[in-house]
C-alpha cells in the first residue's frame, strides 16, 4: 500500500539504496539513530527493522560489509521491481531515481554478489524475498536465475520514471555522484532534496565509494 513519505528513492538492488536514504536523512536533519554493528548483529537486527509495516528511525551500519539498512518514516528506499508490481502510486513529495551506464551497473551488481555471497547462476533466484513473491501479480520470479532477477530490477527504473513523470522527480547519475564525486552534481541533487551539501556530505559519498571499490578490488 502506498504511504506518505518526504522522499522516495527508487534504486535497484546493490546500488546503495540504504546509503542514499541515510545521506538524505543527514542532509535534511531527519531524526535518526545510527547503530554500528558487527556483521552477525547487522543480519539479526536487519530482520527486525525490515518488515514493510515497520517504520523506525534506527539506521543500521555494518563496517565489515560497508552496508546500511533503513526503514525510515520520512525517506523510503524502494527497489523498482517491487514498486511496479505492488504500489499503485508514489505519495511522497519528491522522487529520486538512479541512472547507470554499463560499467556502473556491472560494478553495483558485482558488489551485491560479493557482499551477499550469492551466485549469479543460482535458480530459482534468491534476489527477491517473500514480500516480492507473495504480494501482487507479476511474473514467476522463481523461474529466473539470480542474474536474470537483478537485471529485471535495473531495467524497471525507466518504467517507474514514465509512470511517475507527473511527479516531482530528479535523477542521480551514479557515475557522477559516486565514481567521480562531481561536486556540482551532488549539490544539484542535495538542492532538489532540500538541503545544501556541505564538504562533509560530499566526503561521505567518497568514503562510501572508496570502501566499496576496495571490497571488490576495483
Amino acid at each position: 500500500m502506498a504511504k506518505n513519505f518526504d522522499i522516495e528513492v527508487f534504486a535497484p538492488i546493490g546500488s546503495g539504496t540504504n546509503f542514499i536514504v541515510w545521506w538524505i536523512c543527514k542532509g535534511k536533519g531527519h531524526v535518526h539513530q545510527l547503530d554500528v554493528l558487527t556483521l552477525d548483529e547487522f543480519i539479526e537486527q536487519k530482520q527486525i527493522i525490515d518488515p514493510p509495516d515497520t517504520r523506525t528511525t534506527r539506521i543500521l551500519y555494518c563496517p565489515d560489509n560497508n552496508e546500511y539498512s533503513t526503514n525510515h518514516p520520512e525517506v523510503r528506499g524502494c527497489h523498482p521491481f517491487h514498486f511496479i508490481f505492488h504500489e499503485p502510486e508514489s505519495l511522497a513529495q519528491k522522487q529520486i531515481y538512479l541512472e547507470f551506464d554499463e560499467e556502473t551497473k556491472n560494478f553495483c551488481q558485482q558488489l551485491y554478489f560479493f557482499k551477499h555471497t550469492e551466485t549469479r547462476t543460482k535458480k530459482p533466484q534468491t534476489i527477491f524475498g517473500a514480500p516480492n513473491k507473495l504480494l501482487g501479480y507479476h511474473i514467476d520470479v522463481d523461474n529466473l536465475t539470480n542474474q536474470e532477477a537483478i537485471d529485471l530490477d535495473y531495467r524497471s527504473t525507466n518504467t517507474i520514471k514514465k509512470k511517475l513523470q507527473h511527479k516531482d522527480g530528479h535523477t542521480i547519475d551514479y557515475r557522477k555522484f559516486f565514481f567521480e564525486n562531481d561536486i556540482e552534481h551532488i549539490k544539484e541533487v542535495a538542492k532538489f532534496i532540500g538541503f545544501e551539501a556541505s564538504n562533509e556530505h560530499i566526503e561521505l559519498i567518497k568514503e562510501y565509494t572508496d570502501k566499496n571499490r576496495k571490497k571488490i578490488g576495483d
